[in-house]
């Protein structure tokens, strides 16, 4: 767990309240470098008591927008799970909130948070606010008087329509991925005409993170696609050579007519 990743979750805008609570989950599990976070989405959904579908939509904004980086997979009781690291360039050049953040606790007990202790060793009062809201809240001092952060949130942009897959990118879908340069090429194609021609939420802060998440998504679709194991695989060429056959001897059986196109296979060609 790393409270200074924490930290800097709770002093970001997200959007949202559930972008942060999944956020803050995550950085949980890292180390303070943002890295070696490993949690399947059902423990995540369990841990915030909301739907595993809310959880992989959130993941996947924030694999998008470059917060979150997928690095690998793990094994896991369901098959395996995807590890990310979080991004704290990217999450911290998002616009500050200005509040105050949880602190991490320096105390020997370990129990209480950090607190300036008067001379006589009893903890300080805490101060109420004299500005009260007519809500009857109270609002943070500090809130107020903390002046604008300077930094500024990532500006997203569209995808340029004279846009070039660049060559570090097509390189780590061949390493990443185990795709040849054709398939590569192939989808750089369609990346570039699924974006440009798109109307809405087309515009992202990090390209070559949306450029991952697409390759990725691609190769597993393929990997479907070519599965030996799937319910309808191909057939044998003995298997297509016994119809071929069947076929030439009854052609009023099969439906062949006699002196049809219908091509014999190419085991047969040339004997």
């Amino acid at each position: 767990m790393s409270w200074e990743v924490v930290g800097l979750v709770y002093r970001k805008k997200l959007g949202s309240h559930i972008r942060k609570t999944v956020l803050a989950y995550l950085a949980d599990k890292a180390s303070d470098d943002g890295r070696g976070i490993w949690v399947s989405k059902g423990n995540i959904a369990k841990a915030l008591e909301c739907g595993r579908s809310t959880v992989i939509r959130t993941v996947n904004e924030f694999v998008e927008e470059g917060i979150l980086v997928p690095v690998g997979r793990r094994p896991c009781v369901n098959g395996e799970t995807v590890e990310y690291d979080i991004s704290l360039g990217v999450l911290g050049g998002l616009d500050d909130l200005g509040g105050p953040v949880p602190q991490r606790d320096q105390s020997t007990s370990g129990t209480s948070p950090r607190t300036d202790q008067s001379r006589s060793g009893t903890p300080p009062v805490p101060q109420r606010d004299p500005y009260q809201s007519r809500s009857g809240t109270q609002t943070s001092l500090s809130t107020i008087q903390e002046p604008p952060s300077s930094k500024k949130a990532a500006r997203a942009t569209r995808l340029s329509p004279e846009w070039k897959l660049p060559r570090s990118w097509g390189q780590w879908a061949i390493d990443a991925e185990g795709v040849d340069e054709l398939f590569v090429r192939r989808e750089a194609d369609r990346f570039r005409d699924y974006w440009i021609a798109k109307d809405k939420n087309a515009a992202k802060t990090n390209w070559e993170a949306t450029w991952r998440n697409w390759i990725r998504k691609a190769a597993e679709e393929r990997g479907q696609r070519s599965n030996p194991n799937n319910s309808q695989q191909r057939m044998k060429s003995d298997d297509k050579l016994a119809i071929w056959l069947d076929a030439a001897r009854n052609p009023r059986n099969s439906g062949m007519a006699s002196g049809s196109d219908y091509d014999p296979p190419e085991v047969l060609l040339g004997e």
